[in-house]
């Protein structure tokens, strides 16, 4: 027997130390059981991520847990954030003697977080003197306030923060911890504070800040450190530990090294002995709903149902108030009323403000409760959905109503939640990322400065997909192992990868899970601050619904945000009001379209698994497409099982079932055990369980323990010998359940997605524009999803039309059948820029009414025109502002463009130009292509333009003078309507030009109009930039330019200035 070790660790970093720490808390909890040491501490950097899971695992190995935290301190106020960021902080640790000091630690450490987050989370004297009860507190390594100012010179100093803990927290709560890991500022501290230690009567103790479990680990740890601070270990300036010795180490080793202070060793046992915390997993902590006067959560509940139930089903018979009233009964006697009217309420809110909620997600829909109350929209009666799938009265456990929501607007439900519990109530939950297999081989690679290639080559040997380990490859790849066995540095670079993979390395926040408590959040987890402000708990989903809190995930899903804009553009384009919800489950149009394999923006059907699946099980209504979401996964595809299924529903083999009690349960799904539920319903009816007893078999099956499974055999085969069954085919049905059990699937999910997946086929199948217009919207940011989508639109004969100005919205919609482009989806055109353009057509906007009037094919057409030409083209001008201007509405507030003689630059043309009277709305329009010759002549001769070159801008000069003179220093808006330099292989002296014009013209006001139309090569008029098709800039530097100098980048006499050849 190991011999029993006295010393403890109580400043212990692990992986959650996401910065510098790698202790893998398993493993950990394994080292110091080897070791025959008894307890271990946590205590992270300013975080308590890891509490549960450390207390968990010390738990089951037989290890005393102690929940800490090293605290970062403040000098002054946790409120004073007037700094810039470069305080140094003391460290403290601090660990929980009881339950109470646990709560305070909570305390401190959420408040360091809410209140004193500056750079870090901080603590100052105020609040631990507020919440000082139940902890223990020791000084820290070199960081700690004491240790500082010992090495400061500074001991006036020293006394008066030893004086503020003892008064604090009190003389036996209070240590002086020392250190050695070869440090001098350790060397130079320990005495001082042995001195200290005994000048007040305080214990020592010993302690040695790991942040690694074995000794071997330190390389690992340096390159953890440079993986988070983005540097290389041949970097000379990255940051790393002093040495190796931060590790683990035994009670022998710890001896050896502090050894010689009295007390400081054995103090870790006496302050081990003294820290009891003892936490309850699975106590529910419910928030109240605030019900009617005179209600209870329970009656309240039912008097909803009673009312809904005649709403739901217009012919109420004992079937649907039986099931009701049963699951009320289940609901009141596990205390969960108050859940179903929490939940009912939030969706209530989401509907009534038309937020898309799905129909259901999980076995929630499973209960007729649910259903009655709009919490999901599918009929268990009609699915034969069974309610102890989703609560199951055998196994007291948290119901789990899942709800899929909006993905643009999960937010605002989050917001309601808060204003109606207390924002100080209401938490997301974090997660945290890690370092997966390809990605830690990537950052290892990266920091030991191995050539980018031969990584990029190692990393593509792991394969892509869930549960793929480095472990794994090695095992299943020879090509891996070979290389690893015969390379020493590819060696030394897996064997690191091996140390960091799975180790935490940052923080986020859950995309589904929400907490809602009954009091602060705080009262009951650690929290944190989002960055967007919003209350976190430090503890992963799984740990806070263990410690009885409630959570709910709320699943922002794309689809729901797909259909919502689909209905909302049918109604805009069509004048159709679409119920979605009552579309019929047979449709001959839908299913031909599924069966020919059109499936792209079809929900959880893109694949071209799944395309390939559904055209071999050929739907015929909405019920044929349950299955496939059962089917068309990883256990149903490998073992044959969805390919036996579809040979049975097309009669190419026979359907058979185990025994005739069966086929009620089995016909559905052609004699094959597909649902979760119908195992628990041959459970139920041959073996004489009960549905909750049928559940916990199903949950027994599915973990595969042989005696549970053996115990649960005999059980089945006698009642299945009571009801007539003989026992060999009881067994031959039992084992049937085994098998299947492993590939069951929750039917309530299975028909929920369902009915998503046959909502978006319908909608693709009878409006297709505005169903794909509504998928390239919510997937704008993917260009290869809308790049796909548009292919498969065009492929369908429906026209995408390139952007336009004056008719596109901000994201893809629907004129007739034709789909607009977005203005959004234009890269480089900002969301300010787009909304301005919107907003100006709605108000007013700027419009041009006759472009170039001119007398075509005449020797006057581009020569400024004559006197009688330029005056008719002045009447044309009244006669347009007068028509608009008498059309009412927004009319009279447009800004209309006017131009002379063929928008002419010519100074005959321009001083010939009436503007109509009395209208401050109006907008002379130039049309300028100058320097001729460089600008629109065909000649590739004259391809150059130089700022600096006398003549090059002379023309630009002139006009911008002219316009000077004759408008705007009267007040009059002008605008270059038109301009653009054709391409000639001079893209250099194009994007000068531009430059030049824009800039030139910025000088008295001037905007410019580039004329886009679209040509790139061959001959003609190439004044193409943006090609639409491709939706690309061709010709970057001429954009550029273009945008530079609007920006007003540029000076006149700085681009003259400039030396060009």
């Amino acid at each position: 027997m190991k011999r029993l070790d006295p010393f403890v660790h109580l400043h212990s970093h692990t992986e959650y130390s996401l910065f510098d720490g790698i202790s893998r808390i398993g493993e950990l909890v394994s080292h110091v059981k080897e070791m025959g040491q008894t307890a271990l501490a946590i205590t992270d950097h300013g975080v308590m991520y890891g509490a549960i899971y450390l207390y968990k695992e010390c738990i089951k190995q037989g290890i005393k847990p102690i929940i800490g935290c090293e605290i970062y301190v403040t000098r002054g106020s946790r409120f004073d954030k007037s700094g810039n960021g470069k305080e140094k902080l003391a460290h403290l640790i601090l660990l929980a003697e009881n339950n109470e000091g646990y709560q305070n630690l909570i305390k401190i450490c959420s408040k360091a977080w809410t209140e004193g987050y500056y750079h870090r989370p901080r603590a100052d004297h105020e609040l631990l003197e507020k919440y000082h009860e139940g902890l223990i507190v020791t000084s820290a390594c070199v960081g700690g306030e004491v240790p500082q100012a010992i090495l400061n010179g500074d001991m006036d100093e020293a006394r008066k923060v030893i004086e503020f803990y003892i008064n604090t927290f009190g003389k036996d709560n209070y240590f002086l911890e020392i250190q050695n890991h070869g440090l001098p500022e350790e060397a130079a501290v320990r005495p001082v504070l042995a001195s200290l230690a005994k000048e007040y009567g305080l214990g020592l103790v010993a302690t040695n800040d790991f942040h690694y479990t074995k000794k071997e680990d330190a390389r690992s740890q340096e390159i953890k450190l440079c993986i988070s601070t983005g540097k290389t270990l041949d970097d000379p300036y990255h940051f790393h530990f002093a040495n190796d010795e931060f590790y683990c180490k035994s009670g022998d080793e710890m001896r050896a090294i502090l050894g010689n202070f009295p007390g400081a060793i054995e103090n870790t046992r006496v302050i081990a002995d003294r820290c009891n915390v003892e936490l309850t997993f699975g106590e529910h902590k419910l928030p109240s709903f605030d019900v009617p006067e005179g209600e209870t959560a329970a009656s309240y509940l039912r008097k909803l149902c009673e009312k809904a139930l005649p709403e739901r089903y217009a012919v109420v018979t004992d079937k649907e108030r039986s099931r009701m009233d049963y699951e009320l009964g289940v609901i009141d006697k596990m205390g969960f009323s108050d859940y179903f009217l929490i939940v009912m309420d939030f969706i209530h809110y989401a509907k009534s403000h038309g937020i898309p909620i799905g129909p259901g997600r999980g076995s929630a829909a499973g209960s007729i409760v649910s259903y009655l109350l709009h919490i999901t929209e599918v009929d268990p009666l009609r699915f034969d959905l069974l309610f102890e799938r989703f609560l199951n009265p055998a196994r007291v456990s948290m119901p789990d109503i899942d709800t899929d929501l909006c993905y643009r607007r999960r937010g605002e439900v989050i917001e309601y939640l808060a204003r109606k519990y207390g924002s100080d109530q209401v938490a997301q939950i974090i997660t945290f990322g890690t370092l997966a297999a390809r990605a830690v081989i990537r950052d290892v690679g990266r920091v030991t400065n191995m050539p980018l290639r031969e990584v990029d080559r190692i990393a593509k040997m792991v394969p892509v997909g869930p549960g793929v380990t480095l472990k794994k490859t090695m095992e299943g790849s020879r090509e891996f192992r070979d290389l690893y066995d015969s390379d020493t540095t590819v060696h030394r670079l897996i064997d690191h990868c091996l140390d960091l993979e799975g180790i935490s390395r940052n923080s986020g926040t859950h995309a589904a899970g929400v907490v809602i408590c009954s009091k602060p959040v705080e009262e009951y987890v650690p929290i944190q601050l989002t960055q967007d402000g919003f209350i976190q708990t430090q503890y992963e989903k799984d740990q806070v619904e263990q410690l009885g809190l409630l959570k709910m995930d709320l699943l922002g899903l794309r689809n729901l945000t797909v259909i919502h804009d689909a209905l909302e553009m049918i109604r805009e384009n069509r004048g159709i009001d679409l119920d979605i919800n009552k579309i019929p489950s047979e449709d001959e149009e839908t299913c031909k379209m599924l069966c020919d394999g059109d499936t792209i923006g079809v929900f959880q059907s893109e694949s071209s698994g799944f395309t390939s699946l559904l055209m071999q099980l050929h739907p015929e209504r909405f019920e044929d497409l349950i299955p496939m979401v059962a089917l068309y996964r990883p256990g149903p595809l490998g073992s044959g099982m969805a390919e036996d299924f579809i040979k049975r529903k097309h009669g190419k083999i026979p359907v058979e079932y185990p025994h005739p009690s069966l086929e009620p349960i089995l016909k559905e799904t052609y004699g094959v055990i597909l649902y979760q539920e119908q195992v628990m319903q041959i459970a139920s009816v041959m073996g004489g369980f009960s549905l909750g007893q049928a559940d916990m078999l199903r949950r027994a099956m599915g973990h595969k323990e042989p005696e549970i499974l053996q115990q649960n055999r005999e059980t089945f085969v006698d009642g299945a010998v009571a009801n007539g069954v003989d026992d060999r085919t009881a067994n031959y049905v039992f084992d049937l359940m085994v098998h299947f059990a492993g590939y069951g699937f929750n039917k309530s999910h299975s028909v929920c997605y369902g009915w998503i997946a046959w909502q978006t086929a319908y909608l693709k199948a009878h409006y297709r524009p505005e169903f794909m217009a509504a998928m390239m919207t919510c997937y704008n940011g993917d260009r290869d999803k809308v790049s796909r989508y548009i292919s498969d639109t065009r492929r369908a004969g429906v026209v995408i039309a390139a952007p336009d100005v004056n008719l596109s919205e901000a994201y893809f919609s629907v004129k007739g059948d034709k789909i607009l482009f977005g203005l959004d989806g234009i890269q480089n055109v900002g969301e300010g820029a787009v909304r301005s353009i919107i907003e100006a057509r709605k108000q007013g906007g700027i419009f041009e009414g006759l472009n170039e009037p001119r007398v075509i094919g005449s020797g006057e057409e581009w020569t400024g025109g004559s006197d009688a030409t330029r005056e008719v083209v002045n009447k044309l001008d009244a006669d347009f502002v007068s028509t608009i201007r008498s059309l009412g509405g927004n009319n009279k507030l447009r800004h209309l463009m006017i131009p002379g003689y063929a928008a002419s630059s010519s100074e005959v043309a321009l001083k010939a130009l009436k503007i109509p009277e009395n209208d401050d709305k109006l907008i002379v329009s130039v049309h300028a292509y100058i320097p001729y010759n460089f600008a629109l002549a065909d000649s590739k001769k004259a391809n150059k333009w130089i700022a600096c070159k006398g003549g090059f801008t002379t023309d630009i000069d002139n006009l911008a003078d002219l316009l000077k003179t004759l408008f705007t220093d009267k007040g009059q808006a002008v605008i270059i309507g038109e301009f653009g330099a054709r391409s000639k292989d001079n893209d250099k002296y194009r994007a000068e030009w531009a430059k030049y014009y824009v800039t030139k013209m910025n000088t008295i006001g001037v905007p410019c109009v580039w004329w886009d139309n679209g040509a790139f090569t061959g001959s003609g008029e190439l004044f193409g930039l943006f090609d639409r098709r491709t939706l690309e800039w061709r010709f970057p530097l001429v954009k550029d330019a273009l945008i530079s100098a609007a920006n007003g980048e540029y000076t006149v006499d700085g681009l003259k200035s400039r030396l060009k050849q």
